[in-house]
């Protein structure tokens, strides 16, 4: 099994792409106070993110065993690198104190709770790749 494979960089560029568009989203979303919006924007994020994820895993085929948790966790990383210079570009350029802006305040925190609830998701997985591997006796 490759480590890395064409398909696992594609979905790891598309993903990249649509993690941006998630971060410009949801700065809108938390500028306008539209608050509302973005558990239905996060819904849709994870949606799709799990559609790409199972198209661009099939693709591997029969060479890939380890159930789409290396596409996991590549987007995992590269969806909080991108989250976290987004949230550092925008506190800069408006240059305002975390303390001075509630709305910077309440990003960090949902930025953090996405995270560590993705991060939770992710240990699950690896668990199920721990049991799967071990299960049919694969070497990852």
């Amino acid at each position: 099994m490759k480590v890395l494979s064409v398909n696992l960089l594609k979905f790891t560029f598309v993903g990249a792409i649509l993690s941006m568009t998630f971060c410009v989203l949801r700065d809108i979303f938390f500028k306008s106070d539209l608050l509302h919006y973005i558990p239905v924007l996060v819904i849709l994020y994870v949606i799709t993110l799990i559609t790409l994820l199972i198209n661009f895993y099939r693709k591997d085929g029969r060479e890939s065993r380890d159930i789409g948790f290396r596409y996991n966790i590549a987007i995992f990383i590269v969806h909080n690198i991108i989250s976290i210079f987004w949230f550092i570009i925008i506190h800069n350029r408006y240059n305002i104190s975390l303390i001075d802006s509630m709305a910077l305040q309440w990003e960090l925190i949902s930025l953090f709770n996405f995270s560590l609830l993705w991060l939770i998701i992710l240990i699950i997985h690896f668990l199920v790749f721990l049991i799967h591997n071990t299960k049919y006796n694969i070497n990852p």
